[in-house]
């Protein structure tokens, strides 16, 4: 598999045996703009109320000038669920941005806020964008509460953009969160294949509250595989590429394998090969920022930052047997929980209708 943001595990140059950094860790997700125009019901940053603000100066230029040369992997946005096309610093940084070490540099955006200068910028500097949106017309505009028409024109601009710079790498690809009530409306996404579109990622509703439950995937594992073949049949016929977090999980077969063959705890490589830094200065050696120190002084090294007494005891409990409180609680660290209850459901059904 080519090495790219999401898959550098263990080439991070860091021991996840060793609590303290050697090296200045090869993945950076920052985020530019804390807040967002849009207000998604299946967002967490909606279903959380989370507020947000722009970046100080000071603070771009310290990641600019003191973080990103240590790096390899750059993803703007993604800590915050912030539209970073807000910052009044967006222009500044993309100019400033020097990439000639970076292997990736990518940034996920609604585009809702996209002009000809952004556009240009991000056809230069970006090598992929995700470009999220749950689906197209008027089923955009109500989950959005944004104007399809509007959304498209923003598209088409960045399309533009992509195919008049002859030295642009970019790669569009679509970000969607996938669930019971717009599965249907998601094979919409396929039809938009002349505008570029590289790939198409489905990722599953994660409920921040009960209200949404009736919506998530596993309610209903029969109506999702039937989807993810059509999905998969849209992708042949379109050349356009998916990947889907769903991909084979709610199969009854494979889901009594995961429950029984999955580990109690996955080991986490994040806090030895990737930093967030939120718009306020916030850094975090954690991808769901439990743990987090603040940029006070901009003539810090990072490196000191990151191995703080409070980080380098973060990352000695990750991976033992009494982890951090928050490990027990992550969905990355610790899916099982997820299997192990459809699992215990399961045989209370087969015990059921063996005493019928």
């Amino acid at each position: 598999m080519e090495e790219n943001f999401w898959n550098i595990g263990e080439n991070s140059g860091n021991d996840i045996r060793n609590p303290k950094l050697t090296q200045v860790p090869q993945r950076l997700m920052f985020d530019l703009y804390g807040g967002c125009n849009l207000r998604c019901w299946h967002c967490p940053r909606a279903a959380a109320h989370l507020g947000g603000q722009d970046s100080c100066r000071e603070l771009v230029d310290y990641v600019l000038y003191e973080v990103i040369p240590h790096v390899r992997y750059l993803r703007i946005g993604g800590n915050e669920f912030g539209e970073n096309l807000l910052s009044k610093h967006f222009n500044y940084f993309l100019s400033n941005l020097d990439k000639t070490h970076l292997k990736e540099v990518r940034m996920v955006t609604n585009l809702t806020h996209l002009d000809e200068d952004k556009a240009k910028l991000i056809a230069e500097k970006l090598d992929i964008i995700d470009v999220s949106l749950e689906g197209t017309g008027e089923s955009y505009t109500k989950i959005r509460g944004y104007a399809w028409e509007k959304f498209l024109k923003n598209f088409e601009l960045l399309v533009k953009a992509k195919r008049s710079n002859s030295k642009s790498n970019l790669k569009i690809y679509l970000n969607t969160c996938a669930f019971l009530g717009n599965l249907e409306i998601l094979l919409g996404l396929f039809d938009l294949k002349g505008l570029d579109i590289s790939q198409i990622n489905f990722l599953e509703l994660h409920p921040r509250d009960n209200t949404v439950i009736h919506e998530c995937l596993w309610k209903d594992p029969s109506k999702t595989n039937v989807y993810i073949k059509k999905f998969e049949q849209r992708s042949r016929e379109t050349g356009i590429a998916v990947w889907m977090e769903f991909k084979d999980k709610y199969s009854i077969g494979n889901r009594i394998k995961r429950a029984l063959k999955l580990q109690p705890l996955r080991v986490c490589h994040y806090p030895w090969d990737c930093i967030s830094i939120t718009s306020e200065g916030n850094v975090s050696v954690c991808c769901m920022l439990f743990r987090i120190d603040k940029v006070k002084q901009y003539d810090r090294q990072i490196l000191d930052i990151l191995n703080s007494a409070p980080f380098q005891e973060f990352r000695a409990k990750v991976n033992s047997p009494t982890p951090n409180t928050e490990c027990l609680t992550c969905q990355f660290k610790n899916p099982v929980s997820h299997e192990q209850v459809f699992l215990e459901l399961l045989m209370k059904r087969l015990d059921q209708q063996k005493e019928r």
